[in-house]
């Protein structure tokens, strides 16, 4: 299933808005943002969900890190 979520980059809350399957890995979707010039920094050290204020393994899919359709996850270097 298709979810759509919005990574908000910390510390200057920029927010960008994708599209990606719930089988998808975070890291995945991370590379491919860096690769394409739209995330700022190389790297990630903290995923967490807005919603519910937990950390997420970047390594983890959509699915396995309970994020839904519609929430916000805030990326901190």
């Amino acid at each position: 299933m298709m979810l759509t979520i919005s990574l908000r980059q910390l510390p200057d809350s920029k927010n960008i808005t994708v599209m990606v399957d719930e089988e998808q890995t975070i890291s995945g979707t991370l590379r491919i943002l860096i690769q394409a010039g739209i995330l700022k920094n190389k790297t990630y050290h903290t995923v967490q969900s807005y919603r519910s204020k937990e950390r997420i393994a970047v390594t983890s899919t959509y699915k396995k890190g309970n994020i839904y359709n519609g929430d916000i996850l805030l990326l901190k270097p």
